[in-house]
């Protein structure tokens, strides 16, 4: 579930970072972003892997941190450009990780960021600032179930698993993922409707 969500995450956190751009100069910060972030996380001759390797709970986290700090902090857009390139590259290189054919992702991530960038620039109403806090409500909505559901059903499981080497004990009946969906979902709405009607 998490290997799905995840570019999913990486694609709309890189456009919504990238259409906080206001002057055409920065798109050298965007780049700046996503070729930092490309040398590190992406595979070179010699190397399976790259040379540092993210965590998507992690990742998921600091981008809900990021889009929580834009929603109360819309002035650093310099600074939400950089991080939207390098969301770029982590896309970029999660969507290769599934398969998919590495110039047509490239291609893909490259059009959809720079419509995103150039839109923001070139005209005044291409993203409202309405439209651009309900975008970071989702991301932050969407980064925090990775972060946290994932982790916490393999907990949970796990806790099953080693109550179901003690014999004397029966183990819970039900399914552990539904109920904790459920919760997170729950806790999540109320914190929307509290934020969005205050």
């Amino acid at each position: 579930m998490a290997d799905q969500l995840f570019p999913l995450l990486c694609g709309l956190a890189t456009v919504s970072f990238t259409a906080c751009a206001r002057r055409y100069g920065q798109i050298v910060h965007w780049l700046i972003g996503f070729f930092s972030v490309f040398f590190l996380t992406g595979s070179w001759p010699g190397l399976s892997y790259g040379l540092v390797l993210i965590d998507p709970a992690h990742l998921a986290t600091v981008a809900a941190l990021a889009a929580l700090t834009m929603l109360h902090k819309g002035k650093w857009n310099s600074a939400a450009v950089v991080f939207g390139g390098m969301l770029g590259a982590v896309w970029l290189n999660s969507l290769s990780a599934l398969g998919y054919q590495w110039t047509s992702v490239l291609i893909a991530v490259c059009l959809f960021s720079f419509t995103a960038f150039f839109g923001a620039t070139s005209r005044k109403g291409f993203v409202s600032n309405q439209l651009r806090d309900d975008a970071f409500i989702i991301v932050i909505v969407v980064a925090l179930f990775l972060s946290t559901v994932p982790t916490a059903m393999s907990g949970w499981q796990t806790a099953s698993n080693l109550q179901s080497l003690d014999t004397s004990q029966n183990g819970i009946n039900g399914n552990a993922g539904v109920l904790i969906l459920s919760l997170v979902f729950i806790i999540l709405g109320g914190i929307y409707g509290k934020w969005k009607y205050r």
